[in-house]
């Protein structure tokens, strides 16, 4: 009776450790940090950027290339459905670097929302979010490198509706070919930053 007692007590725990794990490993798929700014974020608040130098969404896949070559800007448009967006903390943009730049690249980020339109018109006075120049340093293959991108003074919040877009650019103010920002999209770092090139910040589904 007592061996009995003893396998069921140990089935008990094993069990207990395994939902532990599956907690623990929830919280890393549904979550998302700021490494910069300490703040924790819902999945709903990371956009994943994509291959194409355009589109931003919580697609994970086709792995690809990012490229936003000196004096080059890209803008990124969110494909995946926003709601709502604020000002409410610094954002965050993580890039994980492939071979360049070679020499640290200066950059502008601004995130923004408009109503129709495209993106790639730039960004609207009185509705962004947050706005910040940067330093990219020198590139380490599959390195993950995380850019804060300050927020605005004041209060800019909006909910989303029918023909809002949530855009962001990365102007790449360098002014040689060494500074040009070579990224990956969809492939995870071995280093620094975890995870892949992706926006961060107070904005959900």
């Amino acid at each position: 009776m007592n061996t009995i007692r003893v396998s069921v007590a140990i089935i008990w725990l094993t069990a207990a450790v395994m939902v532990a794990g599956f907690a623990a490993s929830a919280v890393g798929l549904f979550a998302d940090s700021d490494p910069v700014g300490g703040n924790t974020f819902a999945t709903a608040a990371r956009l994943n950027l994509q291959e194409n130098d355009k589109d931003m969404s919580t697609a994970i896949s086709p792995m690809g290339n990012i490229d936003t070559n000196d004096g080059a800007t890209d803008y990124f448009t969110a494909t995946s459905q926003i709601t709502s967006a604020s000002n409410d903390t610094d954002w965050t943009l993580v890039l994980v670097l492939r071979d360049k730049p070679d020499v640290a690249a200066p950059a502008t980020i601004t995130v923004w929302w408009q109503n129709g339109g495209a993106c790639s018109g730039g960004s609207v006075p009185g509705q962004i979010f947050a706005t910040g120049s940067v330093t990219v340093p020198i590139a380490v293959d599959l390195q993950g490198v995380s850019l804060t991108v300050t927020k605005v003074g004041g209060t800019v919040s909006h909910t989303f509706v029918s023909g809002d877009l949530l855009c962001m650019s990365l102007e790449n103010t360098g002014t040689s070919n060494a500074q040009d920002i070579k990224s990956y999209a969809n492939t995870v770092s071995t280093s620094g930053t975890a995870g892949v090139s992706r926006l961060i910040g107070s904005f959900s589904h």
